[in-house]
């Protein structure tokens, strides 16, 4: 994996609820990685839950906007 699989994750945190805790996802990304054994190093692991965490943190947002009638 030399990228970093932006519309995969952005697909997959999608799926989530706005209600997980950043520990769950960097958890659930991170055995996603090892598991399907996609031969990645601890640098680009960091990155997609970097990735993964800014998604999520968007959508919150978004939920939140919208829930407060800000949107």
């Amino acid at each position: 994996m030399n990228k970093i699989p932006r519309q995969a994750i952005r697909w997959y945190i999608g799926t989530l609820h706005v209600g997980n805790s950043d520990e769950t996802i960097a958890q659930d990304i991170r055995t996603r990685l090892e598991t399907y054994n996609f031969s990645v190093t601890e640098k680009q692991i960091a990155a997609c839950i970097d990735y993964a965490l800014k998604c999520h943190h968007d959508n919150q947002k978004l939920y939140n906007d919208v829930m407060t009638g800000r949107l």
